[in-house]
């Protein structure tokens, strides 16, 4: 069963077609991208997936959740990392790790151990990138979401995450390459 099925989504606001005819199936430990020529379309694609944006024509399913009828439980196997980074994720790794296991009822000291372990893996990455996806990994979800990850950023990133579903949005075909395995 796919981590991620998206089938003939479509995203139209104002009367204005800004998205058509995505399909996207990323199974368990596989990596995919979309490659977008507008930063806005590439970022609606990674919230579309992550289930933060409901699509207003089509299909998405998290594992065997719509999230459009189930978005609790839909978000709770994703962790999603924005191309805006918040500045200080609640001051620093613990207090955020402790917001998540919060939020998602998972143990502290579970998803603590969980994110050091992928912030050492992500120590020569952007740090409030790598804070934010050891956070988003503290719940060991099947998918991680990462909306135009940082340049050179896809070698720490694929061994931090082991074998998790990846979708990554682009907007650029050439940095897209390198999160291909």
């Amino acid at each position: 069963m796919p981590v991620l099925e998206i089938r003939e989504a479509a995203f139209v606001r104002g009367g204005v077609t800004i998205l058509q005819s995505l399909n996207i199936t990323v199974e368990r430990g596989q990596r995919k991208t979309d490659v977008r020529d507008d930063p806005f379309v590439a970022s609606l694609v990674a919230r579309i997936a992550a289930g933060i944006v409901k699509c207003t024509e089509g299909k998405v399913f998290v594992s065997d959740y719509d999230p459009a009828i189930q978005p609790v439980q839909a978000k709770r196997l994703v962790g999603f990392v924005p191309a805006s980074l918040p500045e200080n994720q609640l001051a620093g790794l613990e207090r955020y790790v402790r917001y998540r296991a919060a939020l998602w009822s998972i143990e502290y000291a579970v998803a603590l151990r969980r994110a050091r372990c992928a912030l050492s893996a992500l120590a020569d990455t952007e740090p409030r990138f790598a804070r934010t996806l050891a956070g988003a990994l503290s719940s060991a979800p099947p998918l991680i979401v990462l909306d135009q990850p940082p340049k050179g950023a896809a070698a720490a990133v694929l061994a931090a995450i082991g074998s998790t579903g990846l979708l990554t949005t682009h907007t650029c075909a050439h940095e897209a390459r390198a999160w291909k395995v």
